[in-house]
């Protein structure tokens, strides 16, 4: 054991103490801890967290051979001189320590790595310039200036003195010759001396959060560097002196800038540029010279518009929607090809450019207000996905099914429904009520008017103050004409079917009310299902006229809805979706819009499935689930989504498992729609197998049934799993065509088990739990034995103990 591990009172690793080379000590008693690995002369690294407080280097000091020493939250006032014992200390880190002083004697330490972050020193000793560091962190400290000691430190070559209270950089650091990154972010630092241009190894300059009015002009003479960071200070001008600088990145965002040097764009090798929160009205005409130029942050600025933003040809990414003057969104469809980092986390569009261009160009083609434009621009920024969307009133929601963008309008479509059940505006509509029409509906709007006439219910061309119920269709382009708040009951075009339905009901609809209580339904509507499923072409225009003219039984949606997803021709479909749209229940809604349809003649079952995960956001997992079982009895795909989706107790996981379960035999292969290998020869079945590493069998279909056979052949299993154990009642099992090596100790409860069939799997030895399964008489371990996959199996040896065990046992080898 090499490392020893001490958390609180549990110890790990304690074994031989000349063996330990870590040890790690957290939230315990120190000198107990130390006390333990006293002796311990090959310690290395030693890490201590979280322990209190106390006299420990002394015991420290011991380890002669320790090389990494780092202590945090640990509290001592002062490193005492015996820690300069540790001869190969190369590593030394005390954080949140509390620590003000340090001993002259720590520079006989050959240390290379210090890390004094967050402590109280105010000074450091000049014994420590003489350590060879290479790399120093002094942050979050008492510092009020540069500690002269690092004057003499010329191997320096990173230093983090951030977060202090320093105001002035002093001239001895241009004798720090080596040093390639400062951090002084976070001080009170107003200028930069002129001698820092002899840092010629410097690279990389942090000055965040501190007092510069100026950007100051030596670096930009210093070639070597490469990233500048002056967030957070009060720069209102950049000197015009670049001359052909490497900056790769500069962060000069939440200063004054109104302005950029035309010298700026000579800058070779600039990648990333950070102009956020400044005074720019426009995008600086100078950016369009940096060819590097791949990064570009210009949000909350005073910009009215993008334009000149397409002119940097090399852009790769851009954030700058987010201005208070940006009325020109739309501005970044000229010829940007850039990634729009202000939406890359909406989760349903996605990272990729285009799907950004999408929406912004949708907004742009809606005819909604600017700023119900702005709003959901801005609600797409702050929420991150569309599940959590703000909440919309009547108007918000009208506008966003007006933006053609299918994932906004699927969203809206659900709150419409929210609206109608809120209001329930069809019970409210009644003589004497006005109604007006935003969108397309599938029926006329003379059609309509006329119906409405026979209610004594008024109609308005445009919304006003008289206007009770809107009937809202596809894309609502009125509700830019609306004016002020909508008070106006909404109700889908559905909604207003199921009025019509209930006061002037067709003969479709009469028949399906008057054997509601029947079992069987009316012969009108079965000869109409008879009609749907049929593949005579003259079938469906017929069940089409008749529906139209005599309305839509609700028994028949799901029908019409699975035909307008899987049928082959596209006018069909359209038709279809007309229907449905008008007579549909609006949880179908979002997926008879959604326009996505499936062919079963050509996918297979895990296009099918993939096709599934893609929608189920979109269609809702109820209508997912319905749709997959409906196809499954259609087409004999599909199920696997509503089996391996579904939840115990749902309606359609019943209905699911019903489709899979007759007569006490459940077939499992079936339900995940894998093929039936079975009538096959046995040789022929080879080569086929598992490759799933979990199979879960449904455990919840024993609350209702009794389970006598099970049929898990070529479901691709690895493992049998150890639910097997729950289904006693199990006479007979198919488990071959599998890619089984073992079998749970679960199996031996199956006590009532006669027939077991284990053929073509690979097990490398004979499965010792068969001998307990006492019913057993047949079992079937032909092409069972791991081999190559080019190999014949050899039979496996069938033990003397199970010989014993059945006697009366058929076993096939």
């Amino acid at each position: 054991m090499t490392e020893y591990r001490r958390e609180g009172n549990d110890v790990f690793g304690r074994g031989d103490i000349n063996k330990i080379r870590r040890a790690y000590i957290k939230d315990t008693n120190i000198e107990d801890a130390l006390r333990e690995l006293a002796g311990c002369e090959k310690l290395q690294r030693l890490t201590i967290m979280g322990c209190g407080s106390g006299d420990f280097f002394e015991q420290i000091s011991a380890f002669k051979h320790l090389e990494e020493l780092h202590i945090e939250k640990t509290y001592f006032d002062e490193i005492p001189d015996c820690v300069s014992e540790l001869k190969e200390l190369r590593s030394l880190s005390f954080l949140s320590c509390r620590v003000k002083r340090l001993p002259e004697s720590i520079g006989r330490l050959p240390l290379i790595y210090f890390n004094a972050r967050n402590n109280l020193l105010e000074d450091l000793p000049m014994g420590i310039a003489s350590v060879p560091i290479s790399s120093m962190d002094l942050s979050e400290n008492k510092f009020e200036k540069f500690p002269e000691a690092l004057a003499g430190m010329n191997g320096l070559v990173r230093l983090d003195i951030s977060r202090n209270s320093i105001r002035e950089i002093p001239d001895f650091i241009s004798g720090i010759t080596k040093i390639s990154r400062l951090d002084a972010t976070d001080n009170h630092i107003e200028d930069i001396p002129q001698c820092i241009a002899d840092c010629r190894e410097l690279s990389n300059l942090g000055l965040d959060r501190n007092r510069f009015t100026e950007l100051p002009a030596v670096l930009l003479g210093m070639r070597r560097l490469q990233k500048i960071y002056f967030s957070e200070n009060e720069i209102e001008r950049i000197p015009d002196a670049f001359s052909k600088n490497r900056f790769s990145f500069i962060d000069l965002s939440k200063n004054k800038l109104s302005e950029l040097p035309p010298s700026m764009g000579t800058i070779e090798n600039i990648g990333n540029l950070n102009l956020s929160n400044n005074q720019f009205e426009t995008i600086p005409e100078v950016l369009t010279g940096m060819k590097c130029l791949e990064r570009l942050n210009i949000n909350d600025n005073r910009l009215s518009s993008l334009e000149g933003l397409a002119e940097i040809r090399g852009l790769e990414s851009f954030s700058g929607l987010i201005n208070d003057g940006l009325k020109d969104y739309y501005g970044l469809m000229v010829g940007g090809t850039f990634e729009l980092n202000d939406l890359r986390h909406l989760g349903i569009i996605g990272k990729k450019t285009e799907a950004c261009r999408k929406l912004l160009t949708a907004l742009g083609k809606a005819r909604i207000s600017e700023a119900g434009k702005r709003w959901f621009l801005d609600s797409a920024f702050e929420s991150k996905n569309f599940e959590k969307w703000p909440a919309t009133d009547k108007r918000r929601t009208l506008e966003g099914l007006a933006v053609p963008f299918k994932p906004l309008q699927s969203l809206m479509l659900g709150r419409l429904s929210e609206f109608s059940e809120a209001d329930k505006a069809v019970d409210s509509l009644a003589e004497g009520s006005v109604v007006t029409v935003f969108g397309r509906t599938s029926m006329k709007k003379t059609e309509l008017r006329e119906k409405l006439k026979s209610f004594g219910i008024g109609y308005a061309a445009k919304y006003g103050p008289k206007v009770t119920h809107i009937i809202v269709g596809s894309m609502p382009k009125e509700v830019s004409d609306s004016d002020g708040e909508i008070t106006a009951k909404l109700l889908g075009e559905s909604r207003f079917t199921d009025f019509v339905n209930v006061h002037a009901p067709g003969f479709l609809i009469e028949q399906e009310k008057e054997t509601a209580d029947e079992e069987a339904e009316s012969p009108m509507i079965a000869n109409l299902r008879d009609l749907l499923s049929s593949k005579d072409d003259a079938s469906l225009p017929l069940a089409m006229e008749m529906l139209k003219a005599n309305g839509v039984p609700k028994s028949l949606v799901s029908e019409l809805f699975l035909l307008q997803k899987t049928h082959a021709v596209s006018q069909v479909r359209t038709a279809i979706r007309k229907l449905l749209l008008a007579n549909a229940p609006e949880r179908y809604l979002p997926a008879v819009n959604d326009r996505l349809s499936f062919n079963p003649d050509k996918l297979k079952e895990y296009e099918i499935i993939a096709k599934f995960k893609k929608i189920e956001k979109v269609w809702g997992r109820d209508v997912c689930l319905e749709f997959s079982c409906r196809m499954f009895e259609r087409f004999g795909k599909g199920l696997r989504y509503a089996i391996t989706k579904s939840k115990a107790g749902e309606e359609w996981r019943e209905k699911a498992l019903s489709m899979v379960f007759s007569e006490g035999e459940l077939n499992w292969n079936k339900a995940l729609v894998y093929k039936d290998r079975r009538s096959h020869a046995l040789e022929d079945q080879a080569g086929y197998g598992g490759s799933n590493s979990k199979t879960n069998l449904p455990v919840d279909l024993l609350d209702k049934e009794k389970v006598s056979s099970m049929i898990l052949h070529n479901i691709k299993m690895k493992t049998l799993p150890a639910s097997i154990g729950k289904f006693v009642d199990l006479e007979t099992l198919d488990c071959s065509v599998n890619s089984l090596s073992e079998l749970p100790k679960a199996i031996t409860k199956l006590k009532n088990l006669k027939h077991l069939n284990l053929s073509n799997n690979w097990f490398e030895a004979f499965p010792a739990e068969l001998k307990e399964l006492d019913s057993l008489r047949t079992l079937d371990l032909r092409m069972s034995s791991a081999r190559a996959y080019d190999e014949i199996p050899r039979p496996l040896k069938v033990p003397d103990d199970f010989k014993e065990a059945l006697p009366d046992c058929e076993v096939l080898v």
